[in-house]
């Protein structure tokens, strides 16, 4: 599986399994799944952000698809990023630093 941040024209695009995206009515499955299971859960308040949203998707893809495994690209990155609640990773890379997010996160790698 694989999981990645932007897509250029498809949402579907951040969703993969095997290299394909899914069909729409696929994701448009997941989707609603993951959308009526939150809106149902009286512990949730209001639906999560987009990014997080879309990571629920995927976590909800991969484990119905009894993937082996996931490539994951955080988001913002930090200990609050949705993907972090991956308990214990086996492998991890970092890419270089940039000033990414800066209107979240700051104006220097200090912020």
């Amino acid at each position: 599986g694989l999981f990645t941040s932007p897509h250029l024209m498809d949402v579907r695009e951040r969703v993969r399994i095997n290299g394909e995206m899914l069909s729409v009515e696929a994701f448009n499955t997941h989707f609603w799944h993951v959308h009526d299971t939150l809106s149902a859960a009286p512990s949730i308040e209001a639906m999560p952000g987009y990014f997080r949203f879309l990571t629920c998707v995927a976590f909800d893809v991969f484990c119905k698809a009894d993937i082996d495994v996931v490539v994951l690209e955080v988001g913002l990155g930090g200990r609050l990023d949705a993907t972090n609640i991956v308990p214990n990773p086996v492998v991890c890379g970092v890419t270089s630093l940039g000033l990414d997010h800066t209107n979240v996160l700051g104006d220097t790698i200090e912020e």
